[in-house]
């Protein structure tokens, strides 16, 4: 969308992109970055990036005779407000950051990929109303050397300068303000592949429901930006809010387009999952053959990856407290790792997402039997809580003056009331 009273000439000249110079789409880069340390599946319709606008009153600026504010492409208090995103969100979570300056207050357009330091995708925990509360003041914090402060903590009023209200302006934020909020994408589901009969049927009616989610999403993101359009340009007040809605909504609708893109590749995945499947069915009556072979081979090398991949976890799960084997589940369960049988009955370790299940035998962290392994971590959990129970210190004592050449009893009083330890010294 157009902003009405941005200078196309300044915009060429002074706008600067100072991360994502290659121009990349949001979309993009928000799954490249969670693709890179989010382990977690992440739902389809969790927020994926987020856009932080960062300027100063704009009487803070200094100006020329023209009224315009000096170029601060090379200024301090740019490389500061991105110093200070790097810091709060990590520098590779920060994959976009703008100076615009083609209007009369300089701003800058952030885009922030939501991860936690837990490496979690999740917008909730890092925006929400008391973490913005504390955002803003930590912002005001950083821009205090340059004779900023913060607003009042809690006020709604926003101040108007009077040269910018061409228009209706209250009128137009209302108006926008549905139109531009973030758009949860759904994902199209594609249906679990039937048996070996009713295959042209499935694909069909697979291909069918795909088409109509595709043209429902894009039909609804054009009303979107011809309804935002027109109440943009209808009401011209206040451009740099009118500027900031508008880029909000063309991030939503980049991230909604990326998905659509992924929507339409869905299609020729249903087609080539139909044709395999096809030509594994007619090998597999017929006895095998290339296609069968060459499926064995990948499930085997992706069993042996997962395989490879529990022993790693195994060796830092077994570096743990682990006081019993209930507990040591749970760790496993708690990164997708569930513990079941096999058909013989025998115990296994199934990897959640691959479906991968492993007897024991299998499975040697550190090139050692897991079974010993585990059982001397438990021991050695059970002798750290003993060591600080008032028995151990008690026992610890004890065998301090023994070393000494003092009765145990010598020089003290002892009364214990601990039922749990006063078992632990009777075994």
């Amino acid at each position: 969308i157009d902003t009405p009273n941005a200078d196309s000439d300044r915009t060429k000249v002074l706008n600067q992109e100072y991360v994502n110079t290659n121009r990349a789409d949001y979309w993009s880069l928000a799954e490249q970055r969670i693709a890179e340390v989010v382990t977690r599946k992440v739902r389809d319709d969790q927020v994926r990036a987020m856009e932080v606008v960062l300027t100063a009153s704009p009487d803070w600026f200094k100006r020329g005779q023209d009224g315009q504010a000096q170029d601060m492409r090379d200024s301090k208090w740019v490389a500061d407000n991105l110093h200070f995103l790097k810091e709060k969100f990590g520098e590779k979570n920060v994959v976009s950051f703008t100076l615009h300056q083609d209007e009369k207050t300089p701003h800058v357009h952030a885009v922030v990929i939501p991860i936690t330091d837990k490496n979690r995708l999740s917008a909730d925990t890092l925006f929400n109303p008391k973490t913005l509360v504390k955002l803003q003041t930590e912002y005001a914090a950083a821009m205090a050397e340059h004779g900023l402060e913060r607003g009042i903590e809690g006020s709604r009023r926003q101040h108007q300068d009077m040269k910018q209200v061409y228009g209706h302006q209250d009128k137009t934020a209302a108006e926008l303000a549905p139109l531009v909020q973030p758009v949860a994408v759904q994902a199209f589901k594609i249906e679990t592949m039937p048996g070996l009969f009713d295959r042209d049927e499935w694909r069909h009616s697979q291909e069918a429901a795909i088409n109509a989610e595709i043209a429902r999403q894009v039909g609804e993101a054009n009303q979107r930006l011809e309804r935002a359009g027109n109440v943009a340009v209808a009401h011209a007040g206040s451009s740099e809010q009118a500027e900031t809605l508008a880029r909000q909504l063309a991030i939503s609708e980049g991230l909604k387009q990326g998905h659509y893109a992924d929507l339409e590749a869905s299609t020729g995945k249903v087609q080539t999952m139909t044709e395999r499947s096809e030509r594994l069915a007619v090998e597999l009556a017929q006895g095998g053959g290339p296609a069968m072979e060459a499926l064995t081979t990948y499930g085997q090398q992706l069993r042996e990856k997962a395989r490879q991949e529990l022993v790693g976890v195994l060796e830092g799960v077994l570096l743990n407290p682990i006081p019993s084997v209930e507990a040591f589940r749970a760790q496993l369960q708690e990164i997708g790792y569930t513990t079941g049988k096999d058909a013989q009955g025998k115990g296994v370790l199934v990897d959640e997402n691959t479906g991968a299940a492993f007897h024991l035998s299998e499975l040697k962290p550190n090139g050692l039997e897991l079974g010993p392994q585990f059982t001397e971590a438990v021991q050695r959990t059970k002798a750290a809580e003993f060591a600080q129970s008032a028995a151990g210190k008690l026992a610890a004592e004890q065998a301090e003056r023994q070393a000494r050449g003092q009765q145990p009893h010598e020089g003290r009083a002892v009364l214990e009331v601990n039922a749990k330890d006063l078992v632990t010294i009777k075994e």
